[in-house]
């Protein structure tokens, strides 16, 4: 098993995976730091507390949407 931060690194090694986008769901408290790592490397940061369950899917939705070309971004 890995935590999320080594797939990002690994994901990053795969040539044929560079293309598609990262949405991070997660309900860490994600450092400044932690963000600045990530940066260019993820598409998008969720915090699963600050949205109730509907809303959620609706942003994970959005993410899957505008990374297939299918929606603009607000």
């Amino acid at each position: 098993e890995i935590d999320g931060f080594q797939f990002i690194e690994s994901y990053g090694e795969n040539e044929a995976w560079r293309g598609v986008p990262i949405v991070v769901v997660t309900a860490k408290d994600v450092t400044q730091e932690e963000r600045d790592w990530m940066n260019g490397s993820v598409q998008r940061i969720v915090q699963k507390g600050s949205y109730s369950k509907d809303e959620l899917l609706g942003e994970v939705l959005t993410q899957v949407l505008v990374c297939t070309g299918r929606a603009i971004p607000n």
